[in-house]
């Protein structure tokens, strides 16, 4: 190890002891390098704001998507509330037309055990037809009275297709009311 310090004392070094460590030629090198960290960094504060600036863009945009759903939330559960009060109206209709229907079934079934009663009738007079002939002249009677009664039921029919048509316009109307309309613009 003492034969490597004597050889190290007999070395010259291959810089002067003035030198700052750079080369001379390098004065030019670290001025382009220190003019190109200048301009990264203002590039760098640009891309900064920028980002500040687009992060605050975003914020706004994002309160604007959250102020829309809250309205349409909003305008959402105020129709289906209008849409559920005019179904639960639209069910007492359709109970009241049922309720109609049952009246209609039980008077034909007292028809048709009258109808079939006088089937019976027929069946054991034999020698009366004059008589039978008399009694179908009232059941043809009876069946003209049904027969209008099912006209009317149909007409009833008729009027109740043409209260659902008017309940669907109105319901569209109901629709189109309670459609949400344009937006505020955003200010910036």
């Amino acid at each position: 190890m003492r034969e490597n310090a004597i050889e190290l004392e007999w070395h010259t070094p291959c810089y002067r002891r003035e030198d700052d460590g750079r080369l001379s030629e390098g004065d030019v090198m670290a001025h382009r390098i220190d003019v190109k960290t200048e301009r990264v960094q203002v590039v760098e504060g640009k891309v900064d704001r920028l980002s500040v600036s687009v992060d605050q863009r975003f914020d706004v945009v994002d309160a604007a998507f959250v102020e829309q759903r809250q309205y349409t939330e909003f305008a959402y559960s105020r129709l289906e509330a209008k849409m559920d009060s005019g179904f639960a109206r639209v069910n007492e209709r359709f109970e009241r037309v049922d309720g109609r229907f049952e009246r209609v079934d039980e008077r034909l079934d007292r028809v048709e055990g009258g109808l079939e009663r006088v089937e019976g009738r027929l069946g054991r007079v034999e020698g009366g037809l004059e008589r039978v002939d008399g009694r179908l002249d009232r059941v043809d009677g009876r069946l003209d009275r049904v027969e209008g009664g099912l006209e009317r039921v149909d007409g009833r029919l008729e009027r109740v297709e043409g209260r659902f048509d008017r309940f669907e316009r109105k319901l569209d109307q109901v629709i189109d009311l309670c459609r949400p309309r344009r937006t505020r613009k955003l200010r910036r």
